[in-house]
Order: C-alpha cells, then sequence, then structure tokens
C-alpha cells in the first residue's frame, strides 16, 4: 500500500508542476524492484541459466524493464524511465473475415424495413408477419428448413489497407458453401406490428437444431486462408459439414481503383479434404517457411499437415495424439522454431521444426497443478525450448507482475517456481493502482549456456 500512496503522489506532484521533488522521488525508487524466488516443485537447478525479462508499466508513465537470470542468487537489473505524457499501447488486432449465419436475432423501431435487411435471415419472421394483426404481437415456432434449403450466411471481410470492416452479398457467400438446413432446426419468431400495422418489433431465436459456423482466418498479401468449424450450440458437438466445405479455402484480393477488395466470386477451395468426416481444429501460417499448419481431427487422431502455400501441396503430416470424446483441442501457438498444443485435459505436446520444414513431436506432458490458479493462462505464456529443456513462464494475473516459471527436461517436470515482485502489494480491490505488465509483449524468455 505504501509503494501504491507513493506512486499516486507521484503523479498528482506532476499535475501541479513540482517536477523537481517528483524526479527526486523517482531517482529513489527507479531501481527498487525486488523479487522474491520460491521454489514449488523440483530442484532450483534446472533452472539454471534462463533469464527472464519482464515490462511493466504504472498508470502508463512510469516504465520498468526488470531482468532476471536463476542464478543463486537471482541476477536481477532494472532499467526505467519515465514519461511526462501518458504513452498509452497502440491496441493492434489483425484484420481478419468472419463468417455468420444471422438466424437469432432481434430488431426495434417504428417501420421496420425488411428489404433493407440484406444480411438477416429474414424469411421467417416476414411470414409470421403477414399472420400478425395490427396493434399486436405473434409468436409461432417454425421450421427454418421450410424457408431456406441452405444456411443463408454473409461474410464480414476487413480489408488489409485501413482494415474497414464490410459486410458481402448473402447469396454468393450461401451459394458458394450451400450447408444444408437440418430438419430439426426450429425457431421461435415474434413480430409485433403498431396499430398502423408497421412492423416495430422482430425477435427469432433457435430453439433446437442449431449450428454455429466459424471461419479461421489468415491473412496474405494476396487475400485470405481460411477454414470453416461448426459446432451445434445445443450440446457443443462438432457438425459434419459438405465435403465440398471440408478444407481450407483461398478468398482472393482484387484491385478497385488502386485499393484490395476481397472478390468473393473467385473464391474457391485450395485443399480438400479426404473426406467430409475430417474436421478443422486451426490454421496457421508460418511466414518464414511460406507453410500453412493445419490441425485437424480425422480417424480419432489429432494430426498436423504442413502445407506448401504456393504449390498447396503436403509436405507432411504427422500425429499429435490420439482424439478423444472427453478431451477437446485447445489452441495451438508458435514460438518460432517450434510448436504447443494445448489441450482441455491441460495437457500440452511440443513439435520442433526441423531444416526440412518438417515438424518432431518432441514432448508430450501435464502442465502442473498450482495453487490459487483455477486454469493454465496458456494464451499468456511465454516458452523457449533448446536442448531437450523447456522454459515457460507467465504472470500469475493479469493485473500483477509476479510470475511464474516452469521448466521441463527430458525426464519430464523438473521445476517450478514463484517469482513475486514487490510492486504486488496493493490490495486485490485496487489492481488498476498496480504495477501491471505491457499490454503488448510484455514478457521474454531465454536460455544462457555460458
Amino acid at each position: 500500500m505504501r509503494k501504491s500512496l507513493f506512486l499516486m503522489f507521484f503523479l498528482l506532484t506532476l499535475s501541479v508542476g513540482t517536477l523537481y521533488s517528483a524526479n527526486t522521488w523517482v531517482n529513489g525508487y527507479k531501481t527498487a524492484i525486488e523479487i522474491k524466488e520460491t521454489t514449488l516443485f523440483g530442484d532450483k537447478s534446472a533452472a539454471t541459466g534462463i533469464t527472464i525479462e519482464s515490462l511493466t508499466h504504472y498508470a502508463n508513465h512510469l516504465f520498468w524493464e526488470t531482468q532476471f537470470t536463476t542464478e543463486d542468487p537471482l541476477e536481477l537489473t532494472t532499467a526505467f524511465t519515465f514519461s511526462q505524457a501518458r504513452k498509452n499501447a497502440e491496441r493492434t488486432s489483425p484484420p481478419q473475415m468472419m463468417l455468420s449465419s444471422n438466424i437469432d436475432f432481434g430488431m426495434s423501431g417504428n417501420g421496420l424495413d425488411l428489404e433493407a435487411e440484406q444480411s438477416l435471415a429474414l424469411k421467417p419472421a416476414a411470414d409470421v408477419a403477414t399472420r400478425t394483426p395490427n396493434g399486436e404481437m405473434r409468436t409461432e415456432t417454425v421450421l427454418l428448413s421450410d424457408y431456406y434449403a441452405f444456411y443463408p450466411l454473409s461474410m464480414d471481410v476487413d480489408t488489409p489497407n485501413g482494415f474497414d470492416n464490410k459486410t458481402h452479398t448473402a447469396h454468393i457467400v450461401t451459394n458458394y458453401f450451400q450447408i444444408p438446413v437440418p430438419k430439426r432446426h426450429m425457431l421461435d419468431v415474434s413480430v409485433t406490428k403498431s396499430s398502423t400495422g408497421q412492423l416495430t418489433t422482430i425477435d427469432t431465436q433457435s430453439i433446437s437444431g442449431s449450428i454455429s459456423l466459424y471461419a479461421e482466418s489468415l491473412l496474405s498479401s494476396s487475400g485470405y486462408y481460411y477454414i470453416i468449424k461448426s459446432y451445434d450450440e445445443h450440446n457443443g458437438n462438432s457438425m459434419v459439414l459438405p465435403h465440398k466445405v471440408s478444407g481450407i479455402h483461398f478468398l482472393p484480393f482484387q484491385k478497385v481503383g488502386g485499393i484490395s477488395e476481397p472478390n468473393l466470386t473467385h473464391m474457391n477451395c485450395v485443399y480438400t479434404f479426404e473426406n467430409e468426416t475430417v474436421r478443422a481444429l486451426s490454421l496457421m501460417q508460418d511466414v518464414e517457411d511460406q507453410t500453412l499448419l493445419l490441425i485437424t481431427e480425422e480417424n480419432d487422431v489429432i494430426m498436423l499437415s504442413v502445407i506448401d502455400q504456393d504449390s498447396m501441396t503436403l509436405i507432411q503430416k504427422t500425429e499429435i495424439t490420439k482424439a478423444s470424446p472427453d478431451v477437446s483441442f485447445s489452441e495451438i501457438k508458435s514460438f518460432g522454431d517450434f510448436l504447443v498444443a494445448y489441450f482441455s485435459d491441460q495437457r500440452f505436446y511440443l513439435l520442433s521444426k526441423t531444416a526440412d520444414r518438417h515438424y518432431e513431436l518432441q514432448m508430450s506432458e501435464n502442465f502442473p497443478e498450482i495453487v490459487n490458479m483455477a486454469y493454465m493462462p496458456f494464451d499468456r505464456m511465454q516458452m523457449t525450448y533448446a536442448h531437450d529443456r523447456l522454459a515457460i513462464a507467465f504472470y500469475k494475473e493479469q493485473y500483477k507482475s509476479s510470475l511464474y516459471l516452469i521448466v521441463y527436461d527430458k525426464t519430464g517436470l523438473a521445476y517450478v517456481g514463484q517469482y513475486d515482485q514487490n510492486t504486488d502489494r496493493t490490495p486485490e480491490r485496487q489492481n488498476h493502482k498496480n504495477v501491471v505488465p505491457l499490454d503488448q509483449a510484455p514478457l521474454r524468455i531465454t536460455f544462457i549456456y555460458k
């Protein structure tokens, strides 16, 4: 609490212009970062030669680059910078394309124009509206297949110049995929009319048999590569898609007035799966190797396929693990020369890259159970791997600077350490007053071999 009050006082003195006294305080605090090391499992010697760099800030005015090497004792250095102007990190997200069916929706207004809403599945509502008296609301349960043979789909596409989001013609997307509407997909459709007969509210909600469709995309200089994933919304199980949909698709760009625009009429499947039972789980890109990395489930096995991006031919297909109805694939991350696939049972699989653009499974382990952590924050982890040793670092919480270090070697889990930073002493309810990690790339981890 004391350090938090010091930080608050520092910013206050800046606001009233007493820079001299503020600078005096900064000079005393800027190198005062302290880290307490606690071994939770294993032998500390397993972590020898690991360097962690942590980038933190307070209120986007005070910035620390804290680096420590896990020697005995810790070798700790801190570099401090101060910005009188608030330096907010620019939040960037990669451009993407999204696939939507827009079956479930609600609308309200005075005199709704159904003709103007081309991206929504409005045929059921328009039909119920014909039987809705003026000044009343009517609700009917209908079959979606009575109105559509195929799911009505639309695409939202971010363009590479300015990333303007645009919704594209629904009938082109629908006709391209032609995903049949199952007979069991039922909707509750409610329509309200004013006393003069104008539509004022529409609400459609699936009550059974509905599916969710997602596109996972990768942006290239010439367009988007993407896969389609589908799930039953009521039980979460994956759905079998038509064979023509089961593959890697490509949405090319075309120049219109010097600006890149998506060309839906030239969209095509550039890599077809062997059959419709192959289920796409994830798609990644290795820019350096010019390959696409595809994760699929087929014949009860989770597979990695390495595909040459220029020719769209298969370089390698290798097994990651057996599929299980009780375990689901969660995520895969690339760390340059190795991949790590993570599953819902807290197990991960490490595959290292060879010189010929192939991958070899090197490690299959469980994440350790850590007290007071309900789940492992795989999305926030930084990793490094060399000489049969994997080191993983991650912050304990989103709004704290303390972190964990986990080390595996060829025998399995070798070390778990907790590294508490003294700037985390503010109460839990005042997380916004803590020194916290930077929003972008706050953590780096490397091996140092002497």
